[in-house]
């Protein structure tokens, strides 16, 4: 039986994922801040022994005392997700931006995945798979509108850390995933792709990737991104 880390699943694509690995037969340890947010999750994990539930904020390393604590009794992560994430403030020009909300941005988009991997890479096989979701958003190539400082920079940053991962782990597959546009809280009201669409591609990307994308930059398909 394989083990799945998934961050911020208290709802939306963090939900999803949970819900996917868990009817696919994995064991899955979800995370999540706030119960309120995440009374789905945790209405699903009593009706699934499968399914594992603590509190963690990623930003915070002294939150994280559960979370190892249910990792090391688990022994492997054979898939390791690192979904939590925040939009920011949308600062659509530079007098907009505000340093200190870039800060809280960048500290869950960025420095959380780095600081969950510092504490589970220990526990990833050398099989194993550890994935950023991450976003197009953050491709420098794409960027046509610019806007959204804080999250875009955040995004780019992820993904260099990623590279830079598969490089130091080169016996563990290390992805960067783009979601969609994914109908959620975070995604608005425009959204096009439903958020179990979205985790069911992310899914099938996740479980099929091999050992030679390690590094890469895809979408939910599958598709090729552009840094």
């Amino acid at each position: 039986m394989k083990n799945v880390l998934i961050t911020g699943a208290g709802r939306g694509i963090g939900f999803s994922l949970v819900k996917e690995f868990a009817n696919n037969g994995y064991t899955v340890l979800a995370t999540y801040r706030d119960a309120a947010a995440a009374k789905n999750l945790l209405a699903f994990s009593k009706d699934n022994p499968k399914v594992k539930t603590v509190t963690a904020d990623v930003s915070d390393e002294s939150s994280f005392a559960d979370l190892k604590a249910a990792v090391q009794r688990l022994g492997h992560i054979h898939i390791l997700i690192n979904n939590a994430g925040v939009i920011g403030g949308k600062a659509r020009n530079l007098q907009e931006l505000n340093l200190d909300e870039m800060n809280k941005v960048f500290q869950v988009n960025t420095f959380g995945p780095i600081k969950v991997c510092k504490a589970v890479m220990p526990f990833v096989p050398k099989d194993g798979k550890v994935v950023q979701i991450s976003s197009l958003m953050g491709s420098i190539s794409d960027n046509g509108s610019g806007g959204y400082y804080d999250y875009r920079m955040s995004k780019t940053a992820l993904n260099m850390f990623n590279m830079c991962l598969s490089m130091e782990f080169p016996d563990v597959t290390c992805l960067t995933l783009h979601p969609g546009w994914v109908q959620t809280d975070m995604g608005g009201a425009g959204a096009t792709l439903p958020v179990d669409q979205c985790a069911k591609g992310l899914y099938k990307v996740i479980t099929e990737a091999t050992a030679a994308q390690s590094g890469d930059f895809l979408d939910y398909r599958g598709h090729q991104l552009g840094w």
